[in-house]
């Protein structure tokens, strides 16, 4: 499987994100800007939501923007996020 640095990750698609750490609502040309990025319907393959990593990324990023990443830690266990952290190549 190939990582992502998190530096490519964060560029993927044109997609920033700032640090969001509450959730951010889009409005006007931003929101369709956004809107566009995502997959046009979900599907599997081969056990994996969506056909590529790329697809899959995008709309977690589109996700944390729009949900918030204090809210999106509290879905895993803290032990593992501080792993995921520690491992990250800049």
């Amino acid at each position: 499987m190939t990582r992502l640095s998190l530096r490519d990750a964060r560029n993927l698609y044109g997609i920033i994100l700032p640090s969001v750490v509450h959730s951010l609502s889009y409005e006007g040309a931003e929101a369709m800007e956004r809107c566009e990025l995502t997959p046009e319907r979900f599907e599997m393959h081969d056990g994996k939501l969506f056909l590529s990593e790329e697809e899959r990324l995008t709309l977690l990023a589109l996700l944390l923007e729009n949900v918030g990443i204090d809210k999106a830690i509290l879905l895993g266990d803290p032990s593992e996020w501080r792993k995921a952290i520690a491992e990250l190549t800049f």
